[in-house]
């Protein structure tokens, strides 16, 4: 994956200070780090692919999914296990 330089940020942000680069990249869903000297860095990947046209996260299917079953819990407590 190629990172975007920091010519090519200012092109495609239009904003010189690093703060309003990254506010940019904020408001359209774009997936950055921000750098020690507080520029955005991100690749052309993540730039081409905002967040919210990606397909949905794990922490999404976890909430999708149905309630664990909880007798299959309880029913492992009642096993003993009488040497151990």
């Amino acid at each position: 994956m190629t990172l975007i330089t920091d010519e090519e940020m200012l092109e495609i942000t239009g904003a010189q200070f690093p703060s309003k680069q990254c506010q940019i990249l904020k408001d359209h869903g774009i997936a950055f780090v921000r750098r020690l000297d507080g520029r955005p860095r991100t690749t052309w990947f993540n730039f081409n692919h905002p967040l919210h046209s990606r397909h949905h996260s794990f922490e999404e299917e976890i909430l999708e999914d149905e309630e664990p079953d909880f007798d299959a819990i309880y029913r492992g407590k009642e096993k003993t296990n009488p040497k151990r």
